[in-house]
């Protein structure tokens, strides 16, 4: 920075030297002088450019006052550049977290679904997997064997397609209403109402198709593995007291 002020410093000097002093200035400016003229020239015209830094017209002072400007606004800009980075780093990690997060529950999801299938699903060694579509396994299977494997995924699987994501809703749709019936059927003022009766006799027969297309898309093969788990148990279990009510009404 200095050193470019001072090339201009004497380029500014030859200027003045040859309008102001001519061979005699230029003697003096190379003596280390500088003569009241070529000053006298150079601080008119500062003010002539109206800088105004300095009250007294001293080139030296001017020079200094336009050196601490200068480094003023670079330390500003620094200061302003070193905010938007850091903004800006901040905000890239909070989406690379967030990224990161993503795919590492979609990791586990996949994990999950290999292992559920090479557990559980009857038709596991005649799947073809895609590695961008892994909750879409193509089957090399004909006739009833593809039903059953398509049957498997729409039940289990509710990336399979639309119509699987469509019932999977449906069901977590009735398991809410199921349960809000429920709750309130323990209340003196609900019980047996002719509406949470018609609630519980409609979820009942959703879960009920529920479990028949799970029964058949797991096959015999599997079954009582799949069965005695305790997820399964427990739906088993709450689609029977209905069954058990009507038949003791029936029976009575």
């Amino acid at each position: 920075m200095f050193i470019g002020a001072t090339n201009v410093n004497a380029t500014r000097l030859n200027e003045i030297r040859n309008q102001a002093g001519g061979e005699e200035a230029d003697e003096e400016i190379q003596g280390g002088e500088v003569s009241e003229a070529c000053l006298k020239h150079w601080q008119d015209e500062m003010r002539e450019e109206g800088d105004g830094s300095d009250k007294d017209g001293d080139p030296i002072q001017q020079v200094q006052a336009w050196i601490e400007d200068i480094e003023t606004k670079i330390k500003y800009n620094h200061s302003l550049i070193k905010s938007i980075v850091r903004n800006t780093r901040e905000q890239n990690v909070k989406e690379v977290d967030r990224a990161i997060i993503k795919f590492s529950l979609h990791l586990q999801d996949v994990e999950e679904k290999f292992a559920f299938d090479k557990e559980f699903n009857p038709f596991y060694d005649y799947q073809t997997v895609c590695v961008e579509q892994p909750f879409e396994p193509s089957y090399n299977l004909y006739g009833m064997d593809y039903l059953q494997a398509w049957i498997f995924e729409f039940v289990h699987n509710t990336h399979w397609n639309l119509w699987a994501d469509i019932f999977g809703s449906i069901v977590l749709l009735g398991i809410i209403v199921s349960i809000v019936a429920s709750t309130m059927e323990s209340y003196p003022q609900f019980t047996k109402h002719p509406v949470l009766l018609q609630i519980e006799m409609y979820t009942t027969l959703l879960f009920t198709v529920e479990l028949a297309l799970r029964a058949w898309g797991v096959g015999p093969g599997k079954s009582i593995k799949y069965w005695t788990s305790v997820i399964n148990l427990l739906d088993v279990f709450a689609t029977l007291p209905f069954y058990v009510e009507m038949i003791l009404i029936a029976v009575v």
